[in-house]
């Protein structure tokens, strides 16, 4: 008989923020991927529902590529946006073998729960349950 082997691989999506950032999210946390988005009074309208948009952006810059996120937790059920710089995202299946720390020069944000390199590029996992805090607590609550 053949002993059973585990895959160890996280199904990640890399989203390109708008902010410079390029996120490592799970895929499960990404409701849809919206091509060109329309934000208005920092909100995107989706599926009858107004979300509030991360990272806030002037109104001339927030149209265009958005991602939906899933909320987590107690706030699951609900979504918020996530601005994309362009539509170029990734989903790879990630294993540890994968990332590489990054050097002393990198950003590391202070939102990140962890900083990688990957292929030459730094990637940040970020926060995402305390920044779906902060977005449920403000004013740009999140939508059911």
């Amino acid at each position: 008989m053949e002993p059973l082997t585990t895959d160890s691989s996280v199904p990640c999506v890399l989203l390109p923020c708008s902010n410079g950032d390029t996120w490592a999210v799970p895929l499960n946390s990404v409701a849809e991927v919206l091509v060109d988005g329309e934000v208005r009074s920092g909100r995107l309208r989706w599926r009858g529902r107004e979300l509030p948009v991360y990272p806030p952006a002037p109104a001339e810059q927030s149209n265009g590529p958005h991602a939906v996120i899933r909320a987590l937790g107690e706030l699951a059920g609900d979504y918020w946006a996530l601005g994309l710089r362009d539509r170029s995202l990734a989903y790879l299946p990630l294993t540890e073998s994968d990332l590489a720390e990054p050097t002393a020069g990198d950003i590391v944000t202070a939102d990140a729960l962890a900083v990688f390199a990957l292929g030459g590029d730094i990637c940040v996992i970020p926060d995402l349950g305390a920044l779906q805090a902060s977005l449920a607590a403000g004013p740009a609550q999140l939508s059911r």
